[in-house]
C-alpha cells in the first residue's frame, strides 16, 4: 500500500539528533494545541458531512506533507519514512463501552476518502474486538477520539522498547469560545525524529486546512 524507502544515515542530517534521541536518551513527548476548527465544524454541520472523518483526513493530510511524520523502522530495523501513510482510528461501540481500530487507505481527494471511510464504518463499524477491520498496514499512523473530553493536556504512557517513532493523535471534544470553535489536539512523537518546531508546524498547516472551506466541496 505505501512504499518504504530506507534512509542513508551517513548522509541524512538529522542522524546526530536521531541516534542521541534513540540511544543515549531515548525520548517521546506529547503536546495538545487547540485548534479552531470553526470554518470546518459549521461546513461540516451544513453539509452534514462526518466531522470524524474530516479530521482524519485533515491530520493525514498534513501527516503526509512531511517526511518527520511518516517515518519509521522496517521489519528489517532499517530506519526510512513511507511515501504516503494511512489513518488507524477507533469506534466506541456504546453498548459493551468499548473501542475497535479501523482503518482506511488515504486520498488527497477528500470525496474519495470519505466514500472509502464510510464504506469502512458500514462493514466494519459494528464489529467487536480491538481489530475491527484487520490487516492494518505498517504505514497506519494511530488516531483516537475522545469526543466527551475538552482536555488541556493528555499524556500516553507507552511501555515497549521506545522504538515506535510514527504520531499519535488523541483527539478531544470540540467546544465553543465565543465565536470560535476549538479542538484539543494531542500530538504525541518521538524526539527522534520530531522536534517541538515540527510539531507546531504540523498544528498551524492543520489549522490553515481547517479554515479553507475549498476542501469540503
Amino acid at each position: 500500500m505505501s512504499t518504504f524507502t530506507p534512509i542513508d544515515l551517513t548522509q541524512w542530517p538529522r542522524t546526530p539528533y536521531f541516534n542521541h534521541y534513540l540511544d543515549e536518551l531515548r525520548c517521546t513527548y506529547s503536546i495538545t494545541f487547540h485548534i479552531d476548527v470553526t470554518s470546518l465544524w459549521k461546513t461540516c454541520k451544513a453539509r452534514k458531512i462526518k466531522f470524524y472523518a474530516a479530521e482524519l483526513y485533515l491530520l493525514t493530510r498534513v501527516a503526509n506533507q512531511h517526511e518527520e511524520f511518516r517515518t519509521a523502522f522496517d521489519e528489517n530495523n532499517q530506519v526510512g519514512f513511507f511515501d504516503e501513510v494511512h489513518p488507524s482510528y477507533t469506534v466506541f461501540h456504546p453498548e459493551s463501552e468499548t473501542f475497535s481500530s479501523l482503518w482506511t487507505p488515504y486520498s488527497a481527494d477528500f470525496s474519495k476518502f470519505y466514500a472509502a471511510y464510510l464504506a469502512d464504518l458500514q462493514t466494519f463499524g459494528n464489529c467487536p474486538g480491538l481489530l475491527g477491520k484487520p490487516n492494518p498496514p505498517s504505514s497506519a499512523i494511530p488516531i483516537s477520539s475522545l469526543p466527551w473530553a475538552d482536555f488541556s493536556s493528555f499524556q500516553l504512557n507507552i511501555y515497549n522498547d521506545g522504538r515506535f517513532l510514527l504520531p499519535i493523535f488523541t483527539l478531544g471534544r470540540v467546544t465553543s469560545q465565543g465565536q470560535q470553535f476549538k479542538l484539543p489536539l494531542c500530538l504525541q512523537v518521538h524526539h527522534a525524529v520530531c522536534d517541538g518546531f515540527h510539531a507546531s508546524r504540523f498544528a498551524q498547516e492543520v489549522e490553515a486546512l481547517a479554515a479553507d472551506c475549498s476542501l469540503w466541496m
